[in-house]
């Protein structure tokens, strides 16, 4: 402050009393830049788990006491034989045990075309049965599930953005 406002005060050369503002001016935009970076990011990892959360099924048709029979697909118990047909989304993971189709794999294995499966061959939840009906044993439920699974590294990811969002600016 005493270089600009008092300039004779400092016992020092007048060359040396020289000022840079535009080295603080320069630091500000780095830190906004910064800011403005990391909520670019979190909004987009915020916007695909959102996205993640609208491939998940609704319901599932599972064979129970012999019947076929339509329940929330969050209830889907481990072992439990599941239907899907044709144009329906599988609920969750599992190894077919009859039958065969193809299944659009792409919202989560990046498969550009239809995957063939049949008997003993894995399916993912959250992928789409497109040809034939089948049923499968489910392997993976609730956190197992791939889908979870993902979405579980998503939120860590996310959370891990705002914890170094605020321990960087303590």
């Amino acid at each position: 402050m005493l270089p600009t406002f008092a300039p004779d005060i400092l016992p020092v050369p007048v060359k040396e009393r020289d000022v840079y503002f535009e080295v603080s001016a320069v630091i500000i935009a780095f830190v906004l830049f910064g800011k403005y970076m990391e909520e670019i990011i979190k909004n987009r990892s915020s916007t695909a788990v959102r996205k993640l959360l609208d491939l998940k099924p609704q319901t599932a048709k599972v064979i129970r006491d012999g019947q076929e029979m339509e329940i929330p697909a969050e209830s889907v118990m481990l072992n439990e034989i599941v239907v899907v047909r044709p144009g329906e989304k599988i609920p969750t993971d599992g190894v077919i045990i009859e039958g065969s189709s193809s299944v659009d794999e792409k919202m989560i294995a990046g498969e550009s075309m239809p995957v063939e499966k049949k008997i003993w061959d894995k399916v993912i939840g959250a992928t789409i049965n497109k040809t034939g009906m089948f049923k499968f044993k489910a392997t993976m439920v609730g956190a197992d599930a791939m889908l979870n699974q993902i979405m579980s590294s998503m939120s860590s990811m996310q959370i891990f953005l705002d914890r170094s969002f605020f321990l960087s600016y303590k």
